[in-house]
């Protein structure tokens, strides 16, 4: 039922994508490759809080409650999609499976990534399982609660289009723009980044600079 990639044994990526990837580049295709290509990760308040509320799920140990099996940190994996990462909890109930994220946010402030990392996760479960999944849940550890999400169409589109975007990006040589917006304000990276120099209207008049230097017009009576 469940073929393993061997991915986690051998620890090679190769053209696999990690299912945080989904979120990272969901947010800003910047930071996104940043953090993957150029191995860059500076973290901030919002990132540390994030890393300790992983950290306590990771630390939990597997039960059953109720009849509801719960496991925590599972590692899964899309072989079609060439998906893969780790689940926080993975819960099994008698006839449903449900894979639960634990995010810092509040529940008024889901954004798209998050979402769009758990269409990812359902995905690779549906495949590991054979079996058809119609809902994910997000567990707010800002205000404690949790809510449950449709994975529809439209999300599993999103997935597969974010999929395609990052492979495509993988082939390009140059970053991403800088979005310059208010995504910034709260990024570990924008010190790393310099959205100001490499964003928004600075950026295109970089472009425009950088391309009268390398490509000057030419000179009357040169021609």
């Amino acid at each position: 039922m469940i073929s393993n990639p061997g991915l986690f044994e051998s620890g090679d990526e190769g053209g696999w994508i990690r299912l945080s990837s989904l979120r990272h580049y969901t947010y800003c295709p910047r930071s996104w490759a940043l953090i993957e290509r150029e191995c860059v990760f500076d973290e901030n308040v919002f990132t540390q809080r994030g890393r300790k509320v992983h950290e306590r799920v990771e630390l939990a140990e597997p039960e059953t409650r109720d009849g509801v099996r719960s496991e925590r940190s599972l590692p899964i994996w899309s072989q079609q999609l060439g998906l893969y990462g780790v689940a926080d909890v993975v819960e099994f109930h008698d006839n449903r499976i449900l894979t639960v994220e634990y995010k810092l946010s509040s529940r008024d402030r889901e954004r798209e990534g998050e979402l769009v990392q758990l269409a990812g996760q359902v995905l690779c479960l549906e495949e590991m399982f054979e079996c058809e999944i119609q809902t994910g849940a997000i567990y707010h550890y800002g205000s404690r609660e949790r809510s449950h999400i449709e994975i529809d169409d439209r999300l599993r589109a999103r997935v597969r289009e974010i999929v395609a975007a990052i492979r495509g990006q993988r082939a390009r040589p140059q970053l991403p723009a800088a979005p310059a917006d208010r995504r910034c304000r709260g990024c570990s990276l924008v010190t790393t980044c310099m959205p100001q120099l490499f964003g928004g209207k600075r950026r295109r008049v970089w472009d425009q600079r950088r391309a009268e230097l390398f490509h000057p017009p030419d000179e009357p009576g040169l021609a």
